[in-house]
C-alpha cells in the first residue's frame, strides 16, 4: 500500500515539476475577447541550441508573436523581456506610425513616432511588470501586453 502512494507521489511531482516550466500568453481582439492562447516553452539543463550547444535553464526559445493590422504584419520579439522589446512592421511601403507604452495606472511612458522598421523600445528603466503597448499604423490601432521581467 506504501508503495502505492509513494509512486502516486512521484507521479504527481514529475507532473507538476513538468508543468511548471511553461508560461501562457493571452491575446485579445480590440474588444477584449481573448481570441488565442500561446504556451512559452523553456528550454531544459540538457537541451541543445540549433547550432549544437547546450543551453542552459533561463534559456527561453525565442518566440516571435505577430499580428495583423489591415495590410500590415506585425511581429513583436522578445516578450517577456528583460530589457529591448522589438518591434517590426511588414507588408508597408510608407508607415505612419505612433507607439504607446501604457503602465498599469494608464500613464502614458513613451510616445514614439515612426516611418521605419524595425523599432527598439527601451523598457530596461522600468520595473518589472505588465505594460500596454498600443500601435498606431496608418489610422489603425492594436494593443498588446508587454511583461518586463
Amino acid at each position: 500500500m506504501k508503495a502505492k502512494y509513494l509512486l502516486l507521489g512521484v507521479f504527481l511531482a514529475f507532473q507538476c515539476l513538468a508543468f511548471s516550466q511553461n508560461t501562457y500568453s493571452y491575446h485579445y481582439d480590440a474588444n477584449g475577447n481573448r481570441d488565442y492562447r500561446i504556451i512559452v516553452l523553456k528550454k531544459s539543463a540538457t537541451a541543445a541550441t540549433e547550432d549544437g550547444e547546450a543551453a542552459n535553464d533561463s534559456t527561453l526559445i525565442e518566440k516571435k508573436y505577430t499580428d495583423r493590422i489591415g495590410e500590415a504584419t506585425i511581429n513583436i520579439f522578445p516578450n517577456p523581456t528583460a530589457g529591448i522589446v522589438t518591434l517590426q512592421i511588414e507588408n508597408m511601403q510608407q508607415v505612419e506610425g505612433e507607439l504607446l507604452l501604457i503602465d498599469s495606472k494608464g500613464a502614458i511612458l513613451q510616445n514614439i513616432k515612426t516611418e521605419t522598421t524595425p523599432i527598439d523600445i527601451d523598457l530596461s528603466g522600468y520595473t518589472n511588470g505588465a505594460y500596454i503597448l498600443k500601435i498606431r499604423i496608418n489610422g489603425n490601432t492594436t494593443e498588446w501586453k508587454i511583461i518586463k521581467k
